[in-house]
């Protein structure tokens, strides 16, 4: 047969019904949402990953900066040679990682 002769046989075969063409769309549609929400979920799970690995490493990071610029100073007080430009020197340093902790944590 034609391509013509079937189209007036068989309608159904050739164009499908607007309920098979809304059911497609609505199983697509479907789908569709399902992978958003899929791909929405692991991009929340993976920014909480990153938001917590930051945080551990700023919190270690403020730790080991006081712990050094406390050990240079202690170790700078001890010694004999101690003057008042490098007392001024160290505490201005302390003060300077305290104001960028400080711009950190805001």
């Amino acid at each position: 047969m034609y391509f013509l002769e079937l189209c007036f046989i068989y309608p159904s075969f050739v164009f499908p019904s607007e309920e098979a063409v809304l059911e497609i769309k609505r199983q697509s549609t479907i789908a569709l949402q399902k992978a958003v929400s899929q791909t929405e979920e692991k991009s929340n799970e993976t920014l909480l990953r990153e938001r917590e690995q930051y945080e551990r490493l700023n919190q270690e990071l403020k730790t080991q900066t006081f712990e050094e610029a406390y050990a240079v100073f202690n170790r700078q007080e001890d010694g004999p040679e101690v003057r008042f430009r490098e007392k001024k020197e160290i505490f201005l340093l302390l003060f300077l990682i305290y104001l960028a902790m400080l711009a950190l944590w805001s």
